[in-house]
């Protein structure tokens, strides 16, 4: 994840999404720990990641810069 800063967010929680516009858009190790994370975007472009330990969020962050809305995300 090289050139993007991650901020810590309290909202984006299992327990609080915030806002139902946030949805799940992918998963994949994305700090390296070898366990599988999980990609949300919300309707405005934002991401967001939970870091998990099996089914526990560990750290939720978002990612900066903010790409926007015309940016989606794709799978291999």
């Amino acid at each position: 994840m090289d050139g993007i800063e991650l901020l810590s967010p309290e909202f984006l929680s299992p327990n609080n999404v915030g806002d139902p516009g946030w949805t799940v858009t992918g998963t994949g190790d994305y700090d390296g720990d070898g366990k599988p994370d999980i990609l949300l975007q919300f309707e405005d472009g934002l991401l967001g990641v939970w870091f998990m330990d099996g089914i526990t969020r560990t750290e939720a962050r978002l990612i900066q810069p903010e790409p926007g809305p015309e940016w989606q995300v794709v799978g291999p």
